[in-house]
């Protein structure tokens, strides 16, 4: 009995180390991948800084220095038909803003042009904020500083009679006359009232002695 079963195990080793041999060699093991991810930048679009708007321009000049600012407040004159230079120190140097034309200053249209051309240049060589005011006395009548080159006004009693109307025409007339020859700034009119007809001071220049007739005249001329 020993013998046969000495012969079944070892059919039954043999059958054992055989089966490798028939079903092929074991599958190598797979290597495990582990793949790195790295995380993509987001597509979200970066934050712009916010704009601050701009601020804007202050329509204002910038301010005066305290020698400018007083200058442009002063009037100066002087005497004779060449600018003197007394006054030409105050332009440049005190910043005076201002000059009145006498008759003296002056002869006729020409020279008049002449003298308010070279006073315009000596404010501008001064670095005036505003052109030079050249100003005069053309009230008309008796108080004419301009005789050449604009139009002849009578005194504002008689003006005054041809309503405010006529006084706008005639003194708007003469106006363009001063404009052309240099002239910024007429001193006129008077606007006082003609309280006492024997003042010599005021007289026929004032409109008349109204103010409700005297006010829509003054009225006229200035505009």
């Amino acid at each position: 009995m020993r013998r046969p079963l000495v012969h079944v195990a070892l059919v039954l080793l043999l059958v054992v180390s055989a089966v490798p041999a028939i079903l092929g060699p074991a599958p190598a093991p797979r290597a495990t991948t582990v793949a790195l991810v790295t995380p993509s930048p987001s597509r979200s679009a970066s934050p712009t800084p916010a704009q601050t708007p701009a601020e804007p321009a202050d329509p204002r000049p910038a301010p005066l220095s305290l020698d400018m600012a007083v200058g442009q407040m002063m009037a100066a004159s002087f005497g004779g038909p060449n600018v003197t230079d007394g006054l030409r120190h105050l332009i440049l140097d005190q910043k005076v803003g201002t000059v009145l034309i006498f008759g003296d200053n002056f002869t006729d249209a020409a020279s008049l042009g002449r003298l308010t051309a070279q006073l315009q240049a000596i404010g501008r060589a001064a670095g005036l904020p505003a052109p030079l005011l050249v100003a005069v006395d053309e009230e008309g009548g008796r108080v004419m500083r301009v005789h050449d080159g604009v139009a002849p006004l009578p005194s504002q009693l008689e003006l005054g009679a041809r309503g405010p109307e006529g006084v706008r025409r005639a003194v708007a007339d003469t106006a363009a006359g001063l404009h052309t020859l240099g002239i910024e700034l007429d001193l006129a009119p008077v606007a006082d009232l003609r309280t006492n007809p024997a003042d010599g001071v005021i007289g026929d220049r004032s409109y008349g002695g109204e103010a409700s007739f005297v006010g829509p005249l003054v009225g006229a001329a200035v505009s």
